[in-house]
């Protein structure tokens, strides 16, 4: 999906030059009366209207986009109520405090609320482990414990939690010093 996006993207930015360079090459510069010519010529209409197609169904496109799209939700409905609210700032909060521990540096946690009725969340904790220890057994440890404080804190039992271990980013930096002689 991704690679079509892009052969889509590089399709629309040429129709588009095309069409920018022929509308102001005809009407500005030097060479206007050769590019007017171009354009008048069969195989010029037929290009111009296949550029300017393009240009247009991707303007149609995006102005879709824009009425459909919907903002990410920032709060989880317990239990499905619309009265009773939690933020993810909330959710954030209270997984990187269940998900720190001696051996573990939580470094971001994000936190997507799911579902048709905004009842579930989705987290994600990106952590370096500190010491060398088995790290499923030490993910398993973080994800119950998560999902542990979502379910007694705020009674969120639709909580999917997911660990992921990044490299630590140690470095050594060595200076030698100048000796006087």
């Amino acid at each position: 999906m991704r690679r079509m996006r892009r052969i889509g993207l590089v399709i629309y930015l040429v129709a588009a030059c095309m069409v920018v360079g022929a509308c102001v090459g005809s009407l500005f510069g030097p060479y206007t009366e050769r590019i007017s010519a171009l354009v008048a010529s069969g195989s010029g209409r037929i290009t111009m209207a296949v550029c300017l197609s393009i240009v247009a169904l991707n303007m149609l496109a995006v102005l879709i986009f824009l009425f459909v799209d919907r903002p990410e939700p920032t709060c989880l409905r317990l239990d499905g109520d619309a009265d009773i609210e939690v933020t993810t700032d909330a959710l954030a909060s209270i997984a990187r405090t269940a998900a720190s521990e001696r051996d573990v540096m939580v470094e971001d946690v994000r936190v997507r609320i799911a579902g048709r009725d905004k009842a579930r969340a989705d987290i994600s904790i990106e952590a370096i482990l500190l010491a060398r220890c088995d790290i499923e057994s030490v993910a398993h440890r973080v994800q119950h414990r998560v999902q542990t404080a979502c379910d007694d804190m705020l009674g969120v039992s639709g909580a999917r939690v997911r660990v992921r271990f990044l490299p630590s980013t140690t470095e050594t930096i060595t200076k030698e010093a100048a000796g006087e002689r």
